[in-house]
């Protein structure tokens, strides 16, 4: 109650104190199944919380105490196969926070693992469909980790048969729209390696298949605002491929559909931050569009009205780091354009709320050089006018 509350210090301390219990009850019988199964299931609930606020190492030990105890039970119980999928579950978990860490060994191994594992459950009940879904779901992150790696074609051949799994599951529940949705996700996915493969080609009919997928989506769930985002989405998608491609006008027909379709949606929820982040997403890639094909008017439009919203989000969520650096970019992207003493001011204040971040321990090494981007603009600015002197 208290997660679901937003109390997420008062339920971790609920569950640490739950994990004391357990773990009195197991040291009193260590061969009793029952005590290491809810041992293990408290703390993976205090290795969540720990992931989900960004205590990466203390969810990891969480999780690697929790896979030690599941195989535990597995080796007790070596053809139960719904153990032997927890012990999948566990390693896909412990994947996703090598990955976090960079650490890209442990996290390839370990997916690994939990990959070998769902295909052997799998094999032994082929009519299985959540079975074959677990497959699937390790199988995008073997892709994930393969791309952060830099192994854009391991990537691709992962996600090309995450798809291949996805597209059987689906066809066998025609009538299922998280299926036809799963379809969607990974054909996107496919199209963005081939995206970052320079593959264009191959990327716009992916892009372009996942569109088509998530219109039908909508006519179907009409009233789930997700459809829509996931429409909005895929538009991006098939207009960063054109914009990319040299079709600026592809690209600005596909960012004002998708940029529409986004203010829809944060009109009918305005009190969603994440749906109004997305309309200034959308209204960044239509203005760098309009640039393109050197409407830098209306480019230039675009990116003010980002900025007004991304001060009004900064406003509102004052304490959000996100909403803060949201704002720095927008500064930055007007500044990119504004001449004289608006674009000193503009850098002036970005640079200002960049140091405040700093100071306060709220900047990532990366962002942390951002004020030398500030400076450079300022400084190519001044050059620039003492040319034309």
């Amino acid at each position: 109650m208290k997660l679901d509350a937003g109390d997420v210090p008062g339920a971790l301390s609920l569950y640490e104190e739950s994990l004391g219990i357990r773990r009195v009850l197991f040291e009193a019988d260590r061969t009793n199944e029952s005590n290491k199964q809810g041992l293990s299931f408290v703390i993976e609930k205090v290795g969540d919380i720990k992931r989900d606020t960004g205590d990466n190492s203390g969810a990891l030990a969480a999780y690697e105490e929790m896979l030690k105890l599941d195989r535990e039970v597995v080796a007790a119980n070596i053809a139960d196969t719904k153990r032997q999928r927890i012990v999948s579950i566990d390693l896909n978990k412990i994947a996703d926070i090598k990955l976090a860490a960079n650490d890209i060994d442990g996290a390839l191994a370990a997916v690994q693992e939990s990959l070998d594992i769902a295909r052997h459950i799998s094999s032994t009940a082929p009519d299985n469909i959540e079975w074959r879904r677990d497959i699937s779901v390790s199988l995008e992150r073997l892709g994930n980790i393969k791309s952060s790696s830099g192994d854009k074609q391991g990537a691709l051949q992962a996600y090309e048969q995450m798809l291949s799994i996805d597209r059987a599951v689906a066809d066998a529940h025609a009538s299922n729209l998280q299926r036809e949705r799963e379809v969607m996700f990974s054909v996107n996915k496919v199209g963005d390696m081939r995206f970052d493969l320079n593959d264009m080609s191959g990327a716009l009919a992916n892009y372009d298949e996942g569109l088509a997928i998530a219109r039908k989506l909508v006519e179907k769930d009409a009233t789930n605002p997700r459809s829509e985002r996931d429409v909005a989405y895929s538009l991006e998608k098939v207009g960063d491929v054109k914009l990319k491609a040299d079709d600026a006008k592809g690209a600005l027909a596909a960012y004002e559909e998708g940029l529409a379709l986004r203010r829809k949606i944060a009109d009918a929820n305005k009190a969603n931050y994440q749906y109004q982040r997305d309309v200034m997403f959308s209204l960044n890639r239509l203005g760098e569009a309009k640039v393109a094909l050197q409407d830098v008017v209306g480019g230039l439009a675009n990116f003010e009205e980002r900025l007004a919203l991304s001060r009004d989000l900064a406003e509102l969520h004052k304490g959000d780091t996100q909403a803060q650096i949201d704002l720095v970019v927008g500064l930055y992207k007007v500044a990119t354009a504004a001449v004289a003493e608006r674009k000193d001011a503009l850098i002036d204040e970005g640079m200002q709320i960049l140091a405040r971040l700093d100071s306060d321990g709220r900047l990532t090494e990366d962002q942390k050089g951002w004020s030398e981007s500030f400076l450079t603009l300022r400084n190519g600015a001044k050059e620039a006018g003492a040319a034309t002197r």
